[in-house]
């Protein structure tokens, strides 16, 4: 696991990480960060959902 706090970071960290065998990333945020990241909602799958803890 990698954690960023930066979210150029992440997208620096996944533009070199092209991996062929694993091209699945699994991003764990808020969902105004996946907006910065530069994802559509087509690009990616929420898989749940939490309030505040």
């Amino acid at each position: 696991m990698t954690y960023y706090r930066a979210v150029t970071k992440a997208i620096d960290y996944i533009k070199e990480s092209k991996n062929p065998t694993s091209p699945s990333v699994l991003l764990l945020g808020y969902p105004e960060k996946f907006v910065q990241l530069g994802l559509q909602p087509n690009q990616y799958q929420l898989l749940d959902s939490r309030g505040a803890y």
